[in-house]
């Protein structure tokens, strides 16, 4: 991508009660595990490994949901 390029990305969440379905991947520059909903720019060749995996799970910072403010978006109303 060329700088000042904006790219449009789509985000998918498939939820199942407590559950939602992320592709874990690692963060080179963070250098930590993060979980991302399927979806966004996916690029040629890429591969990722498909977990469902508990909204606890992020809640208690075992893992890194991006993008960030994804959670605020999941959090039970109850």
């Amino acid at each position: 991508m060329k700088k000042g390029e904006i790219r449009t990305l789509a985000i998918f969440v498939f939820k199942n009660d407590s559950l939602i379905l992320v592709a874990k991947s690692f963060d080179k520059v963070n250098e930590d595990y993060y979980g991302r909903p399927i979806g966004e720019g996916i690029e040629y060749r890429e591969t990722f490994k498909l977990l469902w995996k508990s909204i606890d799970d992020f809640k208690n910072n075992k893992l890194r949901l991006v993008p960030e403010k994804l959670f605020d978006l999941l959090r039970d109303p109850n």
